[in-house]
């Protein structure tokens, strides 16, 4: 008989509370991907999830609040920005080939697609590059992270690019400084990266870092092999219908 309707503010009051409740889930994980990522993720991975706000939906709710900042702006500032698949050349030949390839740019040239597309190419070439070294479990067994591990691994990374990514928004109004942030996008996400594998396996920091430095030239290779199989495809495809 007291249950009240709801009103604007208690939809209001629902989001935040979701993201800054009582428990701070959100602002502690930002807090400690950070300063702690290896820490936190390791936990999370034998199952101490509690006290940390889940990677997927965090990833999801990061770039959504990024998107909304940016939508104004024309540099979202990604790594890839300076990208170009193909040449105008090419491009200019085929009107199929033309969208097929500004998708394509499109898709690197985005910072979100971008982050998302570093979870997904790097999945496989870390779980088999890493595939000889093992971590603890809880109940004393040790054996290598599988699949669904890797990619819980890698969002957090990608939430970690989309954080900095936020702080690297006020510099976007200086003058000659894109090019910097562009070039600290790139390389400290996989400093992170790197740390955050060495706590994980308890290795040294030298050797998850050429583990790294392998897995992701694999995937950057694969990715742009698959690319190429694709612009293949549409061309061949186009020939067959002439």
């Amino acid at each position: 008989a007291d249950t009240h309707r709801f009103q604007t503010r208690d939809a209001l009051s629902s989001v935040l509370q979701t993201f800054w409740g009582s428990d701070n889930k959100f602002l502690n994980t930002c807090y400690l991907l950070l300063s702690q990522p290896g820490t936190l993720v390791r936990n999370f991975l034998l199952g101490k999830r509690q006290k940390y706000f889940r990677p997927i939906p965090m990833l999801f709710f990061l770039m959504a609040l990024y998107a909304a900042l940016t939508f104004w702006m024309d540099d979202v500032v990604t790594p890839y920005d300076d990208i170009s698949i193909a040449s105008e050349e090419m491009s200019s030949e085929s009107p199929t080939m033309s969208r097929v390839i500004d998708f394509v740019n499109n898709l690197f040239q985005n910072k979100i697609y971008a982050a998302l597309l570093d979870v997904l190419y790097c999945i496989i070439p870390f779980k088999y590059f890493f595939r000889h070294y093992t971590m603890e479990r809880l109940d004393g067994t040790k054996e290598p992270l599988n699949l669904a591990e890797h990619f819980f691994a890698l969002v957090y990374i990608a939430c970690i690019n989309m954080i900095l990514a936020f702080f690297a928004l006020p510099f976007l109004f200086i003058p000659d400084s894109v090019n910097f942030i562009r070039a600290l996008f790139f390389i400290l996400p996989n400093l992170v990266c790197i740390s955050m594998y060495s706590e994980i396996y308890r290795i040294k920091w030298w050797k998850s870092a050429w583990i790294n430095v392998i897995a992701i030239l694999t995937g950057t290779i694969a990715i742009m092999l698959a690319i190429l199989f694709c612009f293949g495809m549409v061309a061949g495809i186009e020939h067959v219908m002439r």
